[in-house]
């Protein structure tokens, strides 16, 4: 979840294939192993669509719209029958295409942020610390005119997160991410909103990803 001006990614998308691969104790069933490795690199795909429009950079949202939905193709057979989010998928292309970025971004959140309920089991550090990421979106999305809900389980999440920072003796970071999530859920359908709280938490997230390594 690193992010770098020309990118928001790099190392931090390292980091979260390696927490997927190796945060499964011995014995976990292999199809569940790969829906969650294939629901990361899902995600991952997503991901950068929203970047792209975030980043200042619309041009680059229909071809990594066109990627994502090639990836998908290729790989929906491991989530089972999921018709809604094939739907999304093709909603978030034919906007690519027809030239409206922000809503291809807007689909592509909100599939990233619904397959974090395909593959069962307890939420890991990474897939929270990837909600608050979606959180942050949807907030800079908002504040674009976006009309968009806010992903389910926020505050949950947040807690759990605080209290393994504060564990780490991170009371403060803690206490500032509360914060960040609080003003990015303020935000409202605004077409020329305060990005602001958005980018803040976006940019929290992986002060809090590096904390938690």
């Amino acid at each position: 979840m690193e992010r770098n001006q020309g990118s928001w990614r790099g190392a931090g998308i390292a980091s979260a294939l390696v927490w997927v691969i190796v945060g499964w104790a011995p014995g976990s069933e292999a199809a569940t192993v790969d829906c969650h490795r294939q629901a990361a690199a899902l995600r991952e795909s997503l991901e950068v669509v929203a970047e792209a429009m975030i980043d200042g950079q619309p041009a680059k949202v229909r071809p990594l719209a066109e990627r994502a939905s090639t990836w998908w193709a290729g790989h929906r057979q491991a989530f089972g029958s999921q018709p809604q989010a094939n739907g999304q998928i093709q909603s978030m292309v034919d906007a690519a295409r027809s030239g409206k970025p922000r809503d291809a971004a807007r689909q592509a959140v909100q599939v990233a942020t619904t397959s974090l309920g395909w593959c069962g089991g307890i939420r890991r550090t990474d897939d929270q610390l990837m909600l608050l990421d979606f959180i942050g979106m949807t907030a800079w999305l908002r504040a674009r005119g976006a009309d968009m809900s806010w992903p389910g389980g926020a505050r949950r999440t947040t807690e759990a997160l605080a209290a393994k920072l504060t564990q780490r003796k991170k009371a403060a970071l803690a206490r500032r991410l509360r914060e960040a999530v609080a003003g990015a859920m303020a935000t409202p359908v605004r077409a020329n909103g305060d990005v602001r709280p958005a980018s803040r938490l976006l940019d929290l997230v992986d002060v809090a990803e590096r904390a938690l390594r």
